[in-house]
């Protein structure tokens, strides 16, 4: 688990710069501190909150509908009823795999390095 610091006003509303991330909730304390004794933040008030990085997922229930899709588009009434009888865990499978998949190809193609995500628990402290 992370954790980020907002050393710039406290309205959970705005963009948080999330450069700086703590592995414990301490570490994120004792950082605000640190730039608000070193003059690096004006204001005595600031915000920690845990950071999740933002995971990614494909759902499966889209890609059976689009591909359901494409298939009526393509060929026409006769694909109306394809791939109705799959059920609730054959659904369940495909979302496993094509998430596995999906993420491997994030990893080979380099583009797994992204750094978004959401704050949760936002707590407003104030420096002593």
């Amino acid at each position: 688990m992370n954790y980020v610091v907002n050393l710039n006003g406290c309205n959970i509303d705005d963009e948080w710069d999330c450069t700086e991330k703590f592995k414990t909730k301490h570490d994120a304390i004792n950082y605000a501190k640190q730039q608000y004794k070193l003059g690096e933040t004006t204001s005595s008030i600031y915000q920690i909150a845990r950071y999740n990085i933002y995971k990614v997922v494909v759902d499966a229930d889209n890609m059976i509908e689009d591909v359901c899709n494409k298939a009526y588009e393509d060929i026409g009434d006769i694909a109306e009823n394809f791939l109705d009888s799959v059920t609730k865990q054959d659904r369940q499978l495909l979302e496993t795999m094509i998430n596995k998949t999906f993420n491997d190809w994030l990893k080979k193609t380099g583009n797994d390095s992204y750094d978004f995500g959401t704050i949760e628990d936002v707590e407003t402290l104030v420096c002593d």
